[in-house]
């Protein structure tokens, strides 16, 4: 109940009190004394009056409250008209994840530009990094639903290639095996499986990477061959 309809309750169950109280008035007056009728009569005019004001204003009071509800249902409309808006404007709009792809980058996180066909350069004392990424049905980038988690499983089809995925199921460590040994074309694989927040699932959805070649490095040193004349 708003303000407004307090005061106007107050006011109404002010002037019922009063009206009542000059009817009991007229009833003392008109048994004491039957012969002041002209009192009696001003005095039943005014209650009259008082009672017709009663009623004018419940009339209002009641025109003011279905007004104040018409006016609360209308702004609850609109209140409710613009969360839809709000909705649909927030609802992301990225297709569902239907595959992965890998990006391998060097040690620096920089993505090394190379002639298409052309595999990935891993020096021997070097690192790199494996990336997940996302993508839809047509093959365009995509991104997995808020909240979902990401599992990944990852291989190297060559043992001199070792890869070591992290824990947020989207990256994984590159790099050469210990001792290293020169290497062509190894592949590294992924297997990832997404659950939402929901608990169903995406997958597994599984991506190779581009080829890996791991190959020597610059020179970090000499040996000094002695042989005999």
């Amino acid at each position: 109940m708003s303000l407004l309809q307090v005061i106007w309750r107050a006011i109404l169950s002010a002037l019922a009190v009063l009206a009542d109280a000059i009817a009991r008035l007229v009833r003392i007056e008109q048994k004491a004394d039957d012969s002041s009728s002209k009192l009696n009569a001003a005095i039943l005019e005014a209650n009259q009056k008082v009672l017709d004001a009663v009623a004018a204003l419940s009339a209002k009071a009641d025109q003011i409250i279905a007004n104040e509800e018409t006016l609360a249902a209308g702004q609850n409309e609109v209140l409710s008209r613009c969360a839809k808006i709000i909705d649909i404007l927030t609802v992301p709009q990225t297709a569902e994840v239907a595959g992965i792809r890998i990006t391998i980058e060097d040690e620096n996180m920089a993505a090394k530009v190379r002639a298409s066909g052309v595999d990935f350069q891993l020096l021997d004392s070097g690192k790199a990094l494996a990336t997940i990424g996302f993508v839809d049905a047509a093959g365009l980038s995509t991104t997995v639903a808020t909240g979902a988690t990401v599992a990944t499983s990852w291989t190297s089809s060559d043992p001199g290639v070792v890869v070591v995925g992290r824990v947020d199921g989207l990256n994984a460590d590159v790099s050469p095996a210990t001792p290293p040994v020169l290497v062509t074309g190894a592949v590294v694989s992924a297997s990832t499986t997404i659950t939402n927040t929901d608990g169903t699932t995406i997958g597994p959805l599984t991506a190779n990477g581009d080829p890996i070649d791991v190959v020597a490095g610059g020179p970090a040193g000499m040996s000094i061959a002695e042989s005999a004349e």
